[in-house]
């Protein structure tokens, strides 16, 4: 994960993410629309799969 919002809330390389705050994540175009839709300094609820699990990372968009 390159230097970013992602790597400073704990995501980690080979992580997959499946949701943004409740908004199934099926290609790279579904994560453009929430990322770029959302307002700067927003907290998002990414659930991303991990090994053999899944969990929640919280992720603060940067003020720009």
């Amino acid at each position: 994960v390159k230097p970013g919002a992602g790597r400073v809330s704990g995501l980690k390389a080979g992580d997959v993410i499946l949701m943004i705050n409740n908004h199934k994540i099926t290609s790279i175009k579904d994560y453009n629309r929430i990322i770029q839709s959302s307002r700067p300094g927003k907290n998002l609820a990414v659930l991303v799969q991990r090994d053999n699990g899944a969990l929640f990372v919280p992720l603060r968009l940067p003020m720009q």
